[in-house]
């Protein structure tokens, strides 16, 4: 986030396990204990963000330091989720930079980590939001070239849920909720009433009983530089949402 690139910021793998006799007593089904002990389910997710540099960027930068904020391994990290064989991939934002424009998806993202777009469920960064409107770019490359909906949700929106399998259920929202940076000039708002807000309040009413895992792309507490921005502000009502959920 912010003008800082990182590749990668994050890579976290998790296998989430859960038992029928969970998701049974919360739907109040009566199943023999010998049943519920057997019936296990696990679904592996790897969640990762800050992921590509532009197209060209490679290696580490001139100043020589191996960390720095331009050291590109998109294709390295691609080789880490190829091994780990998830079921699923979360991409909670900034995904592609400078601007997330088409181009620069393909031009990098595309030719590393593509390989796993059929598994990838992506939330909007500040820069796939900088590519006016509302995340041109970002939409078309995982909804498809205009089109209004999507492996990303609806055009323009950035918020949607998805059931991973069964048990567990999948929200994305797009924290892009104010104008943090004058690159972006359609945020969506996630305020109290907002209609993302809402639209969150219906979903989880609608899967109750179900295990539920959210991602956005600005966090509620950072030690980071960008630490008290309106968007990690904004957040706080789409993650009382969740606690009350």
């Amino acid at each position: 986030m912010g003008r800082r690139r990182f590749s990668i910021a994050l890579l976290v793998a998790v296998t989430i396990g859960v038992s029928a006799a969970a998701v049974s007593w919360a739907h109040g089904s009566r199943r023999s204990s010998e049943r519920r002990q057997n019936d296990q389910t696990s679904f592996t997710l790897v969640a990762a963000a800050d992921i590509a540099c532009m197209p060209g960027e490679v290696g580490v930068p001139p100043n020589g330091r191996p960390n720095g904020p331009d050291n590109c391994q998109q294709a390295a990290t691609a080789a880490l989720i190829e091994g780990l064989k998830p079921d699923a991939v979360a991409v909670p934002g900034d995904i592609q930079y400078e601007r997330g424009r088409l181009a620069e998806f393909l031009g990098s993202f595309g030719s590393t980590w593509g390989a796993f777009k059929p598994s990838i469920y992506p939330a909007a960064g500040n820069h796939e939001w900088y590519d006016s409107p509302n995340g041109r770019g970002y939409f078309d490359y995982f909804d498809g070239v205009g089109r209004r909906s999507g492996r990303a949700g609806a055009r323009g929106h950035g918020y949607y849920s998805v059931d991973l399998n069964r048990y567990w259920h999948l929200i994305t929202l797009n924290s892009n909720c104010t104008t943090d940076n004058a690159l972006i000039v359609t945020p969506v708002s996630c305020r109290y009433g907002s209609a993302q807000e809402r639209w969150l309040r219906s979903d989880l009413a609608a899967h109750r009983g179900q295990c539920i895992i959210a991602q956005w792309h600005h966090p509620l507490f950072t030690s980071g530089p960008n630490q008290g921005g309106p968007n990690d502000i904004s957040a706080r009502a789409a993650r009382a949402c969740l606690g009350r959920g």
